[in-house]
């Protein structure tokens, strides 16, 4: 059966605000509604209408925090995203006060150079260039032996895409198939030259190039343009003229006569020029070109951002496609994002850490297996057709991927509360590294064939989809920073950071291709020449690419909220002064100058202050391991005192719970404000550092929780310091530290080791590693408070110097520090006790693992008056017993300080008693034999159930597992007094120890002093087990073997109600019983329709019954729990069993 448990009850009465001491007003903030978010990251946030009436003050605040699985469910498959999550995670509750300012000492470069990554920059104010050497070929036509010309083309077309060379670089093809070769009388052997007519004026090509092969294609098909395999026969720099133009071959090129031909030019002028025009012939499908491309270099710092467009909501789909040449090497550099960083609900497209095409939602992914990461230029498309991130289909290079990793999640990406559309950098801050071009964003899923048929061809209005085109940037612009979009919705956007735009040659040219409805007249000559060829050598000097150098200056907002500005104070494009490099013309590195510098930007921390609401942790919580973890319908309830915080909970005030575990779990949180006087008041409490998640090295080093100056407050008497500090990382969280405080330099004031013990969790067994020891922390409760009383130390109105820190650590250890420091005035009472709390009979959470209802209860009382406390008359009593047991207390007790306090037990207590929903008072009085100056603090009250009742007769088979030397068996009476012991047991064995007891109360301990129980899922200890059975009859209890330290079971033998009475034991069992879902009559031949069940009130039940062979299986999930009459029409008489439901 469940342990006692304690309820507090306290008077919910729900209205403004309360005039009466010992009222509550009850402010309700999160409820388990509330699951909005319950796949994001983002903090539960609401404002909190905590009550603001100066005329009322309050004895104490407490918070109900209330926490059960979703729905009140059990996660069964694993997952953090059902009932209870899987995995443990922080959850912080904070209150955020705007009057209030928490500052961070921070610090930022003071300058910001895009592309350069160190500490002193040498530059020049002029640029720097690399030289790099071409070896062309110059051909001198002595003159002409003999020669046969094969004229192609008859049309007067004049044609301006052949040789483009108003553009800086320009690449055309051109089909001639065998026919018309023959036809025109060229036979199979050598081509020499080629002979065209310009029309106009003309003009210059540089670096052009003529290349030719063979092909058994048909036409110029650009949906497969294959590129490669060309042969060069003409390298030089060209200037054509008014009329026949000859470009003689420095080699000649060898045609077999039975294939097409393939003619290429290209070149790259560093300079514009006028276009040439060159007589042609109309003809479709026979020749295409590129011109005027260019692309943007991303080196890690710059990115593209839309000016206003946020890309494609929801989970429509959509395709993303680009040319990308990423640095060789770089990786997690983002493509194209948009979106909020909310799980499902931002959508970037990435590299992955290994290299590979990855598609990220938070929370969900997938990526691909073909490196994309090596120098060298990919088409890369991915494809969302569904609503699932799992659903995408990733292309490269025209390819489609298999799938090298991923994780289920729903598609719902944010364009409201996102970041506009970026390329590069991304809504995480990661830049790309290389070259990203020719991006295009579609509101569909294109088919495979659609994206490999035009990856290579300049996108126009004959695409099937292009109604579906949301964005299309060619990145071709060459200069400035503003980005044109080519799609129908004009969605322009502009580079941040720096522009760094490269134009490759001619020759490199191999997309954005369109086709071409002509095709210059071409003359091909075979014949015999008298030639002079040399080699021309050509140094082309490329500019190096600057940087752009940002320098920042500090612009103090002190005594605002506001953060203190970092302003730019010069902005410059300036280029490294290393080197300029030679290369020669295979692109081989041959030589280098250094370039002297004209200065040396040394780049500096500023130091400055991030300041905003102070946020006030009321309480740190780590969230169970949660798999086949049942908190119940109603969850489980903790009480925290918040009486210090009654400062900051007035008025309006936002409330977060963050740190990643704040959607695990529903949640149920309200605040108790009661009325009336406290012990003392509450001047003020404060935040000494912003609480925060820090690595030790930058606590030990002090760039974190700095030795802080603080004002002591002058209307303030006392002062106390609070700390919850969690260890998190594998050394972090696992091995316990030193933290400390120091007042004014000197030794430590205060030190303490930052460990808790877990294997006694009263939230137990849970699905993971929950009896591990850890930093400050269990999972599955509240993280350990340490407050210290620094008034000894200080002096009101002083300024004192607060440190805190750790003594030592190493490896991956970092801590969520939270540090308070609250302000009290003098005691408002001579003479006053409270109760402030019961310990034993309760059903309160942190009680859980001992429930000794028929032992000596226990209660907590405190001095809340400044006259030391000697004495106490104590009253309690169960339900309305008119009969009032009392208990004089004697002791000596200061200010403040607490008692437990154990109670008589005598059988008088217990007589009112019910076996379930009973109340146990306790009222205080007469302190010292006086007069109590505050008696709303005097009375307390919990529930809780009687324990398990067992016959007088019953055995413990115990089942050791493979480390029988932790276990012990311990068995005690309602005195302390041990009655049985075992220990020294074997592995593997059972043991059956049958015990006779007489009427009374006792209490069995099974203990591992490993702290693992008898059957824990993460050792090599194996497994145990343990039971209680009636002496020839039923199992009466069984025990989870994965029970941490200890089982303590309470139970009682005969009392207060006698085992016969509870169970009427006959040939009809009944079993379990006490029962929570179902319960089970067992007899032969029982008849179903036999049965009847009713309740104290006389009310008959008709509840599930189901028949297997001679039981009856009786489902009780829709009774409340309390006491039932069961009778039983069997075999002629009338058999009546009481059941109580839990």
């Amino acid at each position: 059966m469940k342990i006692f448990s304690l309820l507090l009850t306290t008077l919910f009465i729900h209205f403004a605000y309360s005039q009466s001491p010992g009222d509550t007003i009850v402010v309700q903030s999160f409820d388990y509604t509330m699951t909005t978010g319950a796949n994001g990251g983002l903090a539960r946030a609401m404002m909190v209408p905590f009550p603001d009436n100066p005329g009322i003050s309050y004895s104490k605040v407490l918070m109900l925090y209330n926490m059960r699985c979703r729905n009140g469910a059990v996660n069964t498959t694993g997952g953090n995203y059902v009932a209870c999550g899987e995995w443990d995670y922080s959850c912080n509750s904070y209150i955020h006060d705007s009057t209030r300012v928490d500052s961070i000492p921070s610090t930022t470069a003071s300058h910001k150079i895009t592309g350069y990554n160190g500490t002193s920059y040498n530059y020049s104010t002029t640029p720097i260039y690399n030289y790099y050497l071409h070896i062309q070929q110059a051909v001198i036509l002595n003159n002409i032996v003999s020669e046969n010309q094969a004229i192609i083309g008859t049309g007067t077309q004049n044609m301006n895409e052949a040789l483009p060379t108003a553009s800086r670089n320009a690449k055309s093809v051109f089909l001639f198939t065998q026919s018309e070769l023959s036809n025109a009388g060229l036979t199979a052997g050598n081509i020499d030259a080629l002979l065209l007519n310009v029309l106009n004026a003309g003009g210059d090509a540089n670096y052009f190039r003529v290349r030719l092969k063979e092909t058994s294609d048909l036409t110029v098909d650009l949906t497969n343009l294959n590129l490669n395999g060309f042969s060069e026969v003409f390298y030089a720099n060209t200037n054509f003229t008014n009329g026949q133009n000859r470009i003689q071959f420095y080699t000649p090129f060898t045609w077999n006569g039975t294939d097409n031909l393939l003619v290429e030019f290209s070149f790259t002028n560093p300079n514009t020029n006028t276009t040439i025009e060159i007589e042609g012939s109309n003809i479709l499908n026979m020749g295409a070109f590129s011109s005027n491309d260019s692309y943007t270099h991303f080196n890690g710092s710059n990115y593209i951002e839309a000016d206003t467009y946020k890309g494609i909501s929801g989970n429509t789909n959509r395709t993303i496609e680009a040319w990308i040449k990423a640095d060789a090497g770089s990786n997690s550099g983002e493509i194209c994002s948009w979106g909020t960083d909310v799980s499902g609900e931002k959508w970037v497209t990435r590299i992955n850490g290994d290299g590979t095409l990855r598609a990220e939602i938070n929370g969900g992914f997938k990526y691909g297996t073909t490196l994309i990461n090596d120098g060298q230029w990919h088409h890369i498309a991915i494809v969302l057709n569904g609503n699932n991130v799992t659903d995408c289909s990733f292309y490269v290079d025209g390819q489609l991927e298999s799938t090298g990793g991923s994780q289920s999640l729903s598609v719902n990406t944010d364009t409201n509360d996102g970041i506009k559309m970026r390329i590069s950098r991304g809504v995480n801050n990661r830049y790309f590294d290389g070259i990203i071009d020719e991006l295009r964003l579609w509101g569909t899923n294109l088919s495979a064939t659609e994206i490999s048929n035009w990856s290579k061809q300049k996108l126009n209005p004959t695409h099937p989809n292009y109604a579906d085109l949301e964005t299309y940037l060619p990145l071709n612009e060459g200069q400035g920073t503003t980005i044109n979009d080519l799609s129908t919705h004009s969605r322009n956007g502009e580079i941040i950071n720096g522009e760094i735009w490269e134009m490759p040659n001619g020759l490199a040219l191999f997309k954005d291709f369109q086709a071409l409805t002509a095709r210059p007249n071409l003359t091909f000559a075979q014949g015999t020449y008298n030639l002079t060829i040399s080699n021309d050598s050509i140094v082309d000097s490329i500019q190096q690419v600057s940087n752009l150098v940002n320098e920042y200056q500090i612009n103090s907002n002190a005594g605002t909220i506001l953060n203190d500005e970092i302003a730019t104070a010069s902005s410059n494009y300036y280029w490294e002064a290393s080197y300029s490099y030679f290369f020669d013309e295979n692109g081989v590195k041959t030589d280098s100058t250094i370039v002297t510098p004209n200065g040396t930007i040394n780049i500096s921390d500023l130091d400055y202050f991030q300041r905003m609401p102070m946020r006030f942790e009321i309480i740190s919580f780590v969230t169970p391991y949660g798999v086949n973890l049942n908190l119940g319908a109603t969850g489980k309830t903790w009480q925290v005192d918040l009486t210090d915080y009654m400062p900051v909970l007035k008025g309006d005030k936002l409330m977060t719970i963050e740190r990643g575990g704040q959607w695990n779990e529903d949640l149920d949180i309200k605040f108790l404000f009661i009325v009336g006087t406290p012990p003392r008041d509450i001047v003020d409490v404060q935040q000494i550092w912003r609480n925060d998640y820090k690595s030790y090295t930058s606590i030990m080093d002090n760039s974190s929780f700095e030795p802080r100056d603080v004002l002591m407050n002058p209307a303030a008497s006392a002062y106390k310091l609070k700390s919850v500090i969690t260890g998190h990382g594998q050394e972090g969280e696992f091995i316990p530290r030193d933290h400390f405080y120091n007042i004014d330099g000197g030794a430590n004031e205060f030190q303490w080791t930052v460990w808790t013990a877990c294997a006694e969790n009263p939230i137990y067994p849970q699905g993971g590693t929950w009896i591990y020891d850890r930093a400050g922390w269990c999972p599955g409760k509240p993280s350990d408070l340490e407050e210290y009383d620094l008034t000894p130390f200080v002096t009101p109105g002083q300024t004192h110097t607060i440190d805190y820190g750790i003594i030592t650590a190493t490896g991956t250890s970092n801590y969520i520090v939270n540090n308070q420091l609250v302000s009290y005035g003098a005691p408002n009472f001579s003479l006053d006790a409270a109760l402030v709390d019961i310990l034993d009979p309760s059903s309160y959470v942190e009680y859980e693992r001992f429930n000794s209802i028929c032992a000596n209860p226990t209660v907590v009382i405190q001095n809340t008056g400044s006259t030391a406390l000697t004495s106490l008359t104590i009253e309690y009593w169960i339900n309305s017993s008119s009969t009032l047991e009392t208990f004089t207390w004697t002791g000596n007790l200061a200010f403040l300080e607490k008692a437990e306090v154990d109670l008589p037990s005598p059988g008088s207590l217990w007589q009112s008693a019910n076996p379930t929903n009973n109340k146990f008072n306790v009222t205080i009085k007469n302190p010292n034999g006086g007069t109590d100056e505050f008696i709303h603090n005097n009375t307390y009250q919990s529930e809780f159930n009687l324990v398990d009742i067992l016959p007088e007769a019953f055995y413990l088979n115990f089942k050791t597992n493979n480390a029988p030397h932790e276990s012990k068996i311990e068995l005690f009476d309602d005195a302390g007094n041990v009655i049985f012991t075992r220990t020294g047991m074997s592995s593997n064995t059972t043991y059956k120890d049958t015990f006779e007891l007489y009427a009374g109360c006792y209490t069995l301990l099974i203990s591992d002093s490993d702290g693992d129980g008898i059957n824990f899922w993460a050792n090599s200890d194996g497994s145990g087990s343990a039971f209680i059975k009636e002496v020839g009859g039923f199992t009466l209890k069984s025990f989870n073997g994965d029970f941490g330290g200890s089982i303590i079971y309470n139970f009682s033998v005969d009392s207060p109600l006698s085992y016969d009475q509870l169970y009427n034991n006959s040939q009809v069992e009944l079993f379990p019983n006490p029962a929570q879902a179902f319960f089970t009559l067992s007899a032969d031949n029982i008849d179903p329709s036999q049965i009847s069940i009713h309740n104290g009130l006389g009310q008959n039940f008709q509840l599930p019954i189901e028949k297997s062979n001679n039981q009856l299986h009786i489902n009780t999930q829709d009774l409340a729990p309390g006491l039932y009459i069961v009778n039983i029409k069997y075999e002629g008489e009338t058999i009546t069993k009481r059941l109580i439901i839990q």
